[in-house]
C-alpha cells in the first residue's frame, strides 16, 4: 500500500490535503475510502477513513450536519506499517 502512502504525501506537500478540509472534500480527492471507522450507536457518522495505510481522522459526529462541518484533525500511517503510528499531518 506504499502507493496510497506516497500519492497521499505529494497531495499534502502540494496542499491540497489540510487541516480542517471536510469529509466532502477528501472524498472529492480521493474517492470512497478502502474502509472507515469510528461509529457507535451514539456517533452514527465515521471519524477515520482509511485509504490503503493511511488514516485521515475527524471529530466523531452525531449528525449528518454536524459531521458535514467538521475540519480534519491529523492524517498518519497505520502502526502496521511503522512500529510507532507516523503522523504525516497534525
Amino acid at each position: 500500500m506504499i502507493k496510497k502512502l506516497e500519492v497521499v504525501s505529494k497531495l499534502i506537500a502540494e496542499g491540497q490535503i489540510r487541516l480542517g478540509m471536510t469529509r466532502e472534500e477528501l472524498r472529492a480527492i480521493l474517492g470512497p475510502p478502502d474502509d472507515e471507522g469510528g461509529t457507535s450507536r451514539k456517533y452514527k457518522f465515521p471519524s477515520i477513513y482509511k485509504y490503503g495505510d493511511v488514516q485521515f481522522v475527524f471529530p466523531a459526529a452525531r449528525t449528518e450536519a454536524e459531521s458535514k462541518r467538521q475540519g480534519l484533525l491529523f492524517v498518519y500511517v497505520d502502526d502496521d506499517v511503522c512500529d510507532e503510528p507516523f503522523y504525516l499531518l497534525r
